[in-house]
């Protein structure tokens, strides 16, 4: 991946965006017209990661990551304000982790997207836990049960793998 973003690539950049944003904004509709809750398919990581590989961009990477849970928490009212930058700090993680274990060459692109998604989880729990503890939210510290978050890992894990595969590797690496 270059530093340099050209004119097309900024296009791309913002095209991106806009996609991911009005998604992040008729998720809510969407929930109560369908029969399952869309929140157990975690939409904003897949709409984080599919941002990510589509932008082709580490800086707007970081930038979805951090807004598209404050977007939606403004726009839709949810997640909370706090919950939304718990989201926010994971998916932030979840990108760096991900370019981390790009590194390790003999990884699988499958293997480094659940893996960086299984790890940051856990500090978004850790994190959680402490917001939890400090009064900024209520609730309990596990409100999806794990079987589903499991499921979600590996439903993510495989769509965007399939989907995107090459194009992760030749923009990250391997």
């Amino acid at each position: 991946m270059t530093t340099g973003i050209t004119a097309s690539h900024s296009g791309r950049i913002v095209l991106t965006d806009l996609l991911v944003f009005a998604l992040v904004y008729i998720t809510p509709a969407l929930s109560h017209v369908l029969p399952v809750p869309l929140y157990v398919l975690d939409p904003m990581r897949l709409f984080f990661l599919t941002g990510m590989v589509l932008a082709g961009s580490r800086w707007n990477s970081y930038l979805l990551a951090l807004s598209i849970p404050l977007f939606s928490s403004l726009v839709t009212g949810h997640p909370s304000f706090w919950k939304g930058t718990l989201i926010s700090f994971e998916l932030a993680a979840n990108f760096y982790l991900f370019v981390q274990l790009m590194h390790i060459r003999r990884l699988p692109v499958p293997v480094v997207i659940a893996g960086s998604i299984i790890i940051s989880k856990i500090l978004y729990y850790g994190a959680k836990h402490l917001y939890l503890q400090t009064g900024l939210i209520q609730g309990e510290l596990i409100s999806t049960p794990v079987h589903l978050q499991v499921l979600t890992v590996l439903i993510v894990t495989t769509v965007i793998s399939f989907i995107f595969r090459k194009k992760i590797t030749e923009q990250y690496g391997q």
